[in-house]
C-alpha cells in the first residue's frame, strides 16, 4: 500500500517536474533569440520585420499650427487635442487606428505611444489687448505685458528650429521699436499694437517651455507583422519607429 502510494507520489512530482522544466525551456527560448534594433524614420514609417516582438518605440512630434498673423490681420494659433497612430500591413488602406486623447491641448511636443508618455515643450497664454498691464504710449503703437503663469517658464531666446509666435504681431526682439510686434523673454510676453485696438481683441502667444514637462498617459502595444509594416501617424510631422530585428543564424 505504502509502495503504491510512492509511486503515484512520484509519478505526479516527475510530471510537475516535467512541466516545469518545459515552461522554462519556453521562456528561454523567448528570451535567447538574438536581436537588433532598428531605426526607420518617415511620414510613413516602412519596415520588414522578421519577428513579432512589440516596438521598442513609436515616436512623433505634434507642434501647433497658424501663428504670425499682424493686428490688420490676424492668425489663430491651434493646438491637437488628441493624436491617431496607424498601423498596416503592405496594404496601407486596412490599417489599425488608435487614438490617444490628450487631458490639455498640446502646442508643442513628442509622444512616444509605446511607453504613453507626451513631452511638452511648448506652452499657450491666451489673453485679450485690454487685460495687458504696464501700457507704454510709443507713437502709433501701444506697448503691453503679459505675465507667464511661472517666472523663468519661457526659453529665452527663441531658437530658430522652435520660433515664438502671436497671432496679431510679427516676432522682432526690440522693447521700444514703434511697430506692430511682439516677443517673449523668461518671464512675460511683450506686445506691441496700434493706439486704437479694441479691449476685446484676443491676443495668443505660444513658446518654448525652458524645461519640458512629461505626462503619463496610457501605453499603446504596437506589434509588427512578420512581413511588410507601415506605422504612422495624423500629427503631421515625420515618426520614428525603433523595432527588432531577429538576427538569422
Amino acid at each position: 500500500m505504502i509502495t503504491i502510494l510512492l509511486q503515484k507520489i512520484l509519478t505526479s512530482l516527475t510530471s510537475l517536474l516535467t512541466g516545469l522544466v518545459t515552461s522554462l525551456t519556453a521562456i528561454d527560448e523567448a528570451l535567447d533569440v538574438p536581436v537588433i534594433v532598428k531605426t526607420v524614420t518617415g511620414a510613413v514609417c516602412n519596415f520588414t520585420a522578421n519577428i513579432a516582438r512589440r516596438c521598442y518605440s513609436v515616436k512623433t512630434t505634434i507642434l501647433y499650427s497658424g501663428g504670425g498673423g499682424s493686428a490688420s490681420d490676424p492668425v489663430a494659433i491651434v493646438g491637437a487635442d488628441s493624436v491617431t497612430v496607424y498601423q498596416s500591413g503592405s496594404d496601407t488602406s486596412q490599417y489599425l487606428a488608435t487614438v490617444v486623447e490628450f487631458d490639455d491641448t498640446c502646442y508643442g511636443g513628442e509622444i512616444d505611444f509605446i511607453t504613453g508618455k507626451l513631452t511638452l515643450t511648448h506652452f499657450f497664454l491666451e489673453s485679450t489687448w485690454g487685460a495687458g498691464i504696464n501700457a507704454t504710449d510709443l507713437g502709433d503703437n501701444v506697448r503691453k505685458l503679459y505675465k507667464f503663469f511661472t517666472p523663468g517658464m519661457c526659453k529665452y531666446p527663441p531658437t530658430t528650429a522652435r520660433p515664438q509666435k502671436c497671432n496679431v504681431a510679427p516676432y522682432v526682439s526690440n522693447f521700444n521699436q514703434d511697430s506692430n510686434h511682439f516677443y517673449c523673454n523668461s518671464n512675460e510676453a511683450i506686445l506691441f499694437m496700434p493706439e486704437d485696438t479694441a479691449d476685446d481683441t484676443v491676443v495668443q502667444f505660444v513658446a518654448e517651455l525652458e524645461e519640458p514637462v512629461i505626462i503619463d498617459l496610457y501605453p499603446i502595444n504596437i506589434t509588427p507583422e512578420i512581413g511588410e509594416n507601415n506605422i504612422w501617424s495624423d500629427s503631421g510631422n515625420d515618426t520614428t519607429v525603433i523595432y527588432y530585428e531577429k538576427l538569422e543564424e
